[in-house]
């Protein structure tokens, strides 16, 4: 028994709506039961007195003036308590029927094998149909289901590509809203950096007029004086005919209330009234960079995500639901090279399945061979192995396991000349058992192909080789 398997199976849903309502195949034993409820344990903790009990239970038992607990079996004092992974492994372990017994449904099974039953079983109302990815709303029993996917192909095929249309408006619209924040960040940067530079300036016409004021040992009051002087002769010139003089009264006019402006910001900054201008700026724009990098960052993770969704739509689409694949391995000049200097090691084909709810399967490749025959120096020629791994798929728990169909691999030759086919004869091995794990120990053929004959008799086209996989099964049959 598997005490990781019993806890990666034991969700909440199994242990708390599931198992309540379990009719078990034997009697569990009373080490199993809850010392308090007296149900089968859900959760279960060990005492330090020995006794179990549900964690819920345990939280319910009354706590005394001292702030302890006692158990409810011995009274001993609970001085602690832990998780009893033992015995929610031998729980999950016990032999139960389908919660939909009474219904008809004649499934007996593990109990961690419960949920995955019901995901497929003829008498639960509530499966989903596969394509509810992409906004399917069917549900049903199995029958139900499997008449509503031979009658909703089309369907789903309408579905299937509204969703990839959503995606890439998603993508473009994505696209479209960050260069639009790069432009306006780009704006701003700008912006501020303008004020930035006004004020420094502002501020040194500033120093130079105070100077001026100084050194001429005149007042406010005396420039007041010498602008209305100033003013009466600019409107004796003006009525002379030399309007230009006009602007300048305005050039004066305009330094003048700068200077008042810039000795108010002056007097408010040693006062500590207000923050000075330049300040606040700069603070603005260490805002609106900060602004600007976390959009980025965003941005980023938002490329990143879309690169996830496509890389999962090629897959699907690279997918094959009826046993038979033919795998184009090309930019094979490449991949030798990076085979020979080991920065390129096994190469697999996408998912296949024998069919929309059978096996799932693959077949990898090692250009240069296995490396333990290399190794070992049982083969000093090179050559291409090629091996079938089956994996773990969504429908393993109804499928008939060992595995039994034959697999034929095939190189194709280009030129008219022989292909090189090759057999996998399933057995009782543990190649062909049920996965516990992402995949079984792979078999097939350490010197499918050696390089002399790949390279002389014309299996390459176009830098690519193509090999043909068949499952040799029965339509009628997953």
């Amino acid at each position: 028994m598997s005490a990781r398997l019993a806890r990666e199976k034991a969700s909440d849903n199994l242990i708390n709506n599931l198992l309540p309502r379990v009719e078990f195949k034997d009697v569990p034993p009373i080490s199993v039961y809850c010392c308090k409820c007296g149900n089968v344990l859900q959760r279960p903790l060990q005492l330090s007195c020995g006794h179990r009990c549900c964690t819920r239970c345990e939280k319910d038992i009354p706590v005394n003036e001292a702030g302890q607990k006692h158990c409810p079996v011995d009274d001993e004092l609970i001085e602690m308590k832990f998780p009893d992974i033992s015995a929610l492994t031998e729980i999950m372990f016990l032999l139960c029927y389908c919660v939909s017994k009474d219904e008809g449904c004649a499934w007996e099974g593990k109990l961690l094998d419960l949920e995955d039953h019901l995901k497929l079983c003829d008498f639960s109302p509530n499966l989903p149909c596969p394509w509810s990815g992409v906004h399917c709303d069917f549900t049903g029993s199995k029958k139900q289901l499997e008449e509503h996917l031979k009658g909703s192909s089309t369907k789903h095929n309408s579905l299937f590509a509204t969703f990839l249309s959503q995606i890439v408006e998603s993508f473009d619209a994505g696209k479209h809203s960050m260069n639009e924040l790069r432009n306006l960040s780009s704006k701003l940067r700008n912006r501020l950096d303008n004020a930035s530079d006004n004020v420094k300036a502002t501020q040194v016409a500033l120093n130079e007029t105070l100077n001026f004021l100084n050194q001429q040992g005149l007042k406010q009051a005396d420039l007041r004086t010498w602008y209305a002087d100033v003013d009466r002769r600019l409107t004796s010139l003006e009525r002379d005919g030399l309007p230009e003089m006009r602007q300048l009264e305005g050039r004066i006019k305009d330094l003048f209330e700068k200077v008042e402006k810039q000795q108010s910001m002056l007097k408010d900054a040693t006062t500590g009234s207000k923050a000075p201008q330049l300040s606040s700026l700069l603070q603005t724009k260490k805002q609106v960079e900060e602004k600007t990098a976390n959009l980025e960052k965003t941005g980023k993770q938002h490329h990143s995500t879309l690169q996830d969704i496509d890389l999962k739509i090629r897959l699907f689409q690279s997918a094959t639901f009826n046993g038979n694949y033919i795998w184009k391995l090309d930019n094979l000049k490449n991949r030798f090279a990076g085979a020979l200097s080991g920065t390129i090691g096994e190469l697999y084909t996408p998912p296949l399945y024998t069919s929309p709810f059978g096996y799932k399967f693959s077949v990898k490749v090692l250009l240069y061979g296995d490396p333990k025959d290399r190794e070992s120096g049982i083969s000093s020629t090179p050559f291409i192995s090629l091996y079938f791994v089956l994996m773990k798929g969504d429908y393993d728990e109804i499928l008939s396991y060992p595995f039994k169909y034959p697999i034929t691999i095939t190189l194709e030759n280009l030129s008219k000349k022989d292909n090189i086919s090759h057999k996998i004869i399933p057995d009782e091995k543990i190649h062909f058992q049920q996965p516990f794990s992402e995949m079984n120990p792979a078999i097939g053929f350490s010197k499918f192909c050696s390089h002399e004959k790949l390279h002389s008799d014309g299996f390459i086209k176009d830098d690519a080789i193509y090999f043909k996989i068949v499952v040799d099964k029965p339509d009628d049959v997953p």
